[in-house]
């Protein structure tokens, strides 16, 4: 995609755009980051631009985007501001929420088939930072590396909730280690995919895990 001029993806060129809260997330859970971009042109813009659709760009083996707003099915003209993708069901696909101008929030569930494995992960430590925002987590599968950091904003009129969600394609397995606040590294760890882990720290060496499946099953 261009990022050197800002257009709606539906107008032609001479239609301006205007970008509000950006998110990236694995929404296939191919093991690459994807990139959600809520938009909405202003009340005094001209005429030819009221209809600026929200972005949902996958990442490419070679790095590139596509646009993929009206093949899932997400495709909105309302005016967006803020969004989050959060997998609202547990049931290890992110769904995507918006938040729009005078106008209600939309919210659709992802139901992509084909999709690959995925890791979420829920970070503890005591004191008052007690999920640990801050920390950033190493997931390794193969000669594949993810990092992420643990946060609780972001972008505009949205934010991070819940647990950090990992896309890992094929691979049934993975290595991760936390990069505490403040300093202090975990051992490396092995997880196994489509399982929610908690990390708790003890201190910045240790820690303790707990892994279960899909909606709170044992794996």
């Amino acid at each position: 995609f261009n990022i050197a001029v800002a257009k709606p993806f539906t107008g032609g060129d001479i239609d301006p755009s205007t970008a509000w809260h950006t998110e990236f997330a694995d929404v296939n859970n191919d093991g690459l980051s994807d990139l959600l971009v809520v938009k909405g042109n202003v009340v005094t813009t001209s005429a030819n631009a009221k209809a600026d659709p929200n972005n949902l760009l996958i990442q490419t083996a070679d790095g590139g985007f596509v646009e993929a707003a009206k093949v899932a099915g997400v495709l909105s003209f309302r005016v967006g501001r803020g969004g989050a993708l959060v997998d609202l069901n547990a049931d290890g696909a992110l769904d995507l929420v918006v938040s729009n101008r005078n106008d209600s929030s939309e919210i659709w569930r992802n139901t992509a088939a084909n999709t690959g494995n995925w890791l979420k992960l829920q970070l503890k430590q005591p004191g008052g930072n007690t999920r640990a925002v801050g920390a950033w987590v190493e997931v390794r599968t193969g000669n594949h590396t993810q990092r992420r950091e643990v946060t609780v904003g972001g972008g505009h009129a949205g934010g991070q909730w819940g647990a950090l969600h990992f896309g890992l394609g094929d691979a049934k397995q993975a290595r991760i280690r936390v990069q505490w606040p403040f300093g202090g590294w975990s051992d490396w760890h092995d997880v196994t995919a489509n399982t929610i882990t908690s990390i708790t720290r003890k201190n910045p060496k240790t820690m303790a895990s707990r892994s279960r499946g899909a909606k709170g099953e044992r794996p």
